[in-house]
């Protein structure tokens, strides 16, 4: 596989632990094995952050928390994280009580580097079909958004009705709670064009700037000045988001994407999209965006032409297109361009950079 694997070893007994932890290492060059001792540790530490291993080992008799105690713990807060229970007690019992409490496979201890190298192979497999089954659920969401947001595109006439479209749109669509774009002012404060979403009352409660200021090192402020998308999966650990943190718990946002816009080729806004799960913007999300920067064919979508009671608005609405990645991409920038550089109610821009050029790599 071309992904390295993070296991998660549980046993109450460390050199045991410790053992299958070396073989597991020596066998495979991608697995990054942790050993915890205990259930109790060990579902301590798969709290912190549920993503963090790809997969769970455990062992059955255990004090305390035994594995299958684990595992049902596990299944709380996380429904198809692979788990397989690798235990020295094995019974037809035992497999059928972790067949039934979900765990993905049951492998009894035995002694030689054989089992060892069954165990890794027992791995690899989980991981790899909890992989693919992940990626193509996320990929269908991903494309039911863009499905969406192309639905609403074709609608409008504008560029106030495009963006309008794009934030009532993501923010409609699950686990997405809060969508808002934004454009700099003169001062380099980023102003809110369009909002839409619950807990909207927010943006008028903070101030996010685009330069290299603490108030720009948000997301959304390292998006403008990068021109590539940036995002947060916890916002709760990331230091960056300390000048917002009090009003951020109280509207309870977990994690936030942010991708920059352009018009007529020039950078002028950002695109914020908040949810109030941890972790929602995943890899597939993350992965298509920054493949989707630089490919050429994009294709171009047409607003419906509005009434012809104004001949200028009429030829605008005619011309001006909506390009993004192509419709299986997540987009990172939303264009809209016109023969004459301008947009209906909109105003031409001449390229500008905010803040340094300095890029941070935080949030």
């Amino acid at each position: 596989m071309n992904e390295g694997i993070a296991v998660l070893l549980v046993d109450d007994e460390p050199r045991v632990a410790e053992l299958a932890a070396t073989h597991l290492e020596r066998l495979r060059d991608g697995f990054d094995v942790t050993v915890i001792e205990g259930g109790e540790a060990a579902l301590a530490r798969f709290e912190r952050d549920p993503t963090a291993f790809d997969c769970i080992v455990s062992d059955y008799t255990m004090p305390v928390m035994n594995g299958l105690e684990l595992l049902a713990a596990v299944r709380e807060l996380d429904a198809d994280r692979p788990f397989v229970l690798f235990t020295g007690k094995g019974s037809e019992e035992i497999a059928s009580e972790a067949v039934s409490a979900g765990v993905t496979d049951y492998l009894q201890k035995g002694t030689g580097t054989e089992r060892y190298e069954l165990l890794a192979n027992r791995i690899e497999n989980a991981v790899e079909a909890h992989r693919a089954e992940r990626r193509a659920g996320e990929l269908a969401r991903i494309n039911g958004v863009i499905t969406d947001v192309q639905r609403e595109l074709v609608r409008a006439s504008t560029r106030e009705a495009i963006e309008e479209g794009v934030c009532t749109c993501l923010a409609r669509s699950d686990p997405y709670t809060l969508a808002w774009i934004g454009e700099p002012d003169d001062g380099d404060r980023i102003v809110t064009r369009e909002r839409a979403g619950t807990g909207t009352a927010y943006l008028d409660e903070v101030a996010v700037r685009a330069d290299d200021t603490s108030r720009g090192h948000g997301p959304a402020g390292q998006a403008l000045r990068s021109g590539e998308v940036r995002a947060t999966r916890n916002i709760a650990e990331d230091e960056v988001f300390e000048p917002w943190s009090a009003t951020v718990e109280q509207y309870e946002h977990e994690s936030i994407v942010a991708l920059p816009l352009s018009y007529d080729g020039d950078d002028y806004g950002v695109l914020v999209v908040y949810s109030s799960r941890r972790y929602a913007f995943g890899e597939e999300e993350r992965r298509r965006s920054r493949s989707s920067r630089g490919r050429s064919g994009r294709r171009s979508m047409r607003p419906r032409r509005v009434p012809s009671s104004n001949a200028a608005s009429a030829t605008s609405a005619r011309n001006a297109g909506l390009r993004k990645g192509s419709s299986t991409q997540c987009p990172t920038r939303f264009t809209r361009s016109t023969p004459t550089g301008r947009c209906s109610g909109g105003t031409t821009r001449s390229p500008r950079r905010w803040g340094t050029t300095t890029r941070r790599s935080r949030g």
